[in-house]
């Protein structure tokens, strides 16, 4: 007899009401900052690399502590000068990917073969580390990030230092989802030089300076005009001119 699937056509109440449950939980390991060990480095990617990629004889395992320590090993081992590539396998980054299958492996109960139900435990195990890259001559594994900070949107979000780093290498930092130089983070707003605002190209970026310094501050700085201002009980508003730059001159700001 021919083997039927069912189709799904639409989820139970108690279904819907797990999503957040699944959401929550791979975006918690998502953002793990939990270390490995050697041990279960070895343990996790001997496994991987014998179910999931088909290798008779794993390659040793190295962990490391930072994307930029896994290319400077990857360089000395492959004896390349390339730039950096993308790994073979983002592991953490993968979290969406896993919640979803997970949601309907479980609460849905979409199951998988014996053989598939194990690579994908295994694929779930290995999310928590950084990235792989799974060579010939070695598997070199990054350690998952060991801070990242977020505002209460979700978005990389750090005022006093580095919104992602892995040990102090690797550090990104950001305001408010935006990626900006260290020296916007680290300098107090008053020590900000206002005219290297009109320097950035970046829209982001200047729009976290003003953010950062305030408008009245940057206007402070600045040699502004009063075109025009209104002031009663109702309304009070003041159209300056304001020279941004030697090439801006004559910039607008109602304010």
């Amino acid at each position: 007899m021919a083997k039927t699937e069912t189709k799904i056509q639409s989820l139970t109440a108690s279904q819907e009401q797990a999503i957040e449950t699944y959401v929550n939980k791979w975006i918690k390991l998502g953002l793990t900052t939990t270390q490995k060990t050697q041990s279960e480095a070895e343990e996790d990617w001997e496994m991987f690399q014998k179910l999931i990629m088909g290798r008779e004889k794993p390659a040793p395992v190295y962990l490391l502590q930072s994307p930029a320590k896994c290319w400077e090993a990857i360089k000395k081992i492959t004896n390349t000068k390339e730039t950096f590539v993308w790994p073979y396998f983002d592991c953490q980054f993968w979290a969406g990917f896993c919640s979803f299958y997970d949601f309907f492996n479980v609460e849905v109960g979409i199951k998988f073969d014996k053989k598939t139900q194990k690579a994908f435990d295994l694929f779930k195990r290995c999310q928590t580390y950084g990235m792989v890259f799974p060579l010939d001559q070695a598997c070199v594994v990054c350690q998952p990030f060991t801070e990242i900070h977020l505002n209460k949107e979700g978005q990389l979000h750090c005022e006093n230092g580095p919104a992602i780093s892995y040990g102090g290498d690797n550090e990104i930092y950001a305001l408010n989802g935006v990626v900006v130089p260290k020296e916007l983070v680290m300098t107090p707003a008053e020590k900000l030089i206002v005219k290297d605002l009109f320097k950035e190209t970046n829209v982001e970026i200047r729009r976290e300076f003003i953010r950062k310094v305030g408008m009245e501050m940057v206007l402070d700085k600045l040699k502004t005009k009063v075109l025009d201002k209104k002031n009663d009980y109702k309304l009070f508003y003041e159209l300056l001119s304001v020279e941004l730059s030697p090439e801006i001159t004559n910039a607008r700001y109602l304010k």
